[in-house]
Parts: C-alpha cells; sequence; structure tokens
C-alpha cells in the first residue's frame, strides 16, 4: 500500500492541510475537504468526516480500479465494506477461513483472489438493477476495468470522488 489516496467532497470547503483519514483501517488516505473539527467541552476535539458511507465507495472504486495488488489491510477493508466475515468470504471464495486470515494480515494474495475480490465488491456497490448486468460481462471475458460503466459509478459516489489535480 504505497500510493497515496485523497479524496474530495462534493460542495465542501477544501483544507488547509490534508487530513489524514485511518479510521477505515488503511494508512494512505487523506482528505482534502469533508472534514470538520469541532472541540466539545466534555470530550475534547471532535473529528466529524461528512457522508462517511459514500467516501469508503470511492475508496472501494479506487482500489478496485488499480493496477497494482491489493495489499492485506484493503483486502480487508473491502471486506468489510461488503459486510462479509472471514468465514463468510471463504465459503465464497471456496478457500479454508485461515486463509482469508493469512491475506489480511501478510498479504500475500494470489492474482485469482485479487480479481474475485474486485470483482465481488464491485458488484456490491452497483445498484441491484446494474449488478447482474455487470456479473454477466465480467463473467464472460474476466475484464474488470472495461466493465465499470461511469453512469453507475456516478450513483455510486456522488459525494466523493479520488482528488485529481487539474
Amino acid at each position: 500500500m504505497t500510493d497515496r489516496l485523497e479524496f474530495i467532497c462534493a460542495n465542501a470547503p477544501r483544507l488547509k492541510r490534508p487530513f489524514h483519514y485511518t479510521a477505515c483501517g488503511l494508512g494512505n488516505v487523506y482528505l482534502l475537504s469533508g472534514v470538520k473539527s469541532e472541540k466539545d467541552q466534555e470530550y475534547g476535539p471532535v473529528v466529524t468526516i461528512e457522508r462517511t458511507q459514500d467516501l469508503h465507495r470511492a475508496i472501494a472504486l479506487q482500489l478496485i480500479h488499480m493496477e497494482r495488488k491489493l495489499s492485506g489491510s484493503e483486502f480487508r477493508f473491502l471486506r468489510k465494506l461488503m459486510n462479509q466475515t472471514q468465514a463468510d468470504l471463504a465459503r465464497v471464495m471456496k478457500v479454508d477461513v485461515q486463509t482469508i486470515a493469512n491475506y489480511e494480515k501478510k498479504g500475500n494474495i494470489p492474482g485469482p483472489s485479487q480479481q474475485l475480490m474486485r470483482i465481488f465488491a464491485y458488484v456490491h456497490l452497483l445498484p441491484e438493477e446494474a449488478s447482474a448486468k455487470a456479473a454477466k460481462s465480467i463473467a464472460l471475458d474476466g475484464n474488470l476495468r472495461e466493465h465499470l460503466p461511469l453512469k453507475e459509478l456516478r450513483k455510486i459516489t456522488q459525494n466523493w470522488r479520488e482528488y485529481a489535480p487539474a
């Protein structure tokens, strides 16, 4: 996990400094907007992230799109985003639960498991009416990146997107 991922929230003021967002379990996510910091008299500093579920979808889409291998923590992030236990995912991937635990802990994830995880996460993120069509297309040729319809992706991450400087 070496790539720095930066995200910006629509209609939110730009931060003076990027906020290092570690609550998702990844160490390379930075937010350029959508963060509010306040002081609570009883509890001290309180940080609020706008639309975290939407942010997590945007992070997932970036992980799905990446050309490089997923790290163990990225694999775990996608599994948790899908609300799956290690045992649930092991059953679907036809591997032992310890294999999933090792993927997440050691990060040595073979290519077929990488591709399966990306496909599962992608289909999970799509609206129901689009997921069946996408799954069929991916199953026919295995090329995930060609089957990410932009129209559907915008529905997934209406508020957050990866920051791409002009």
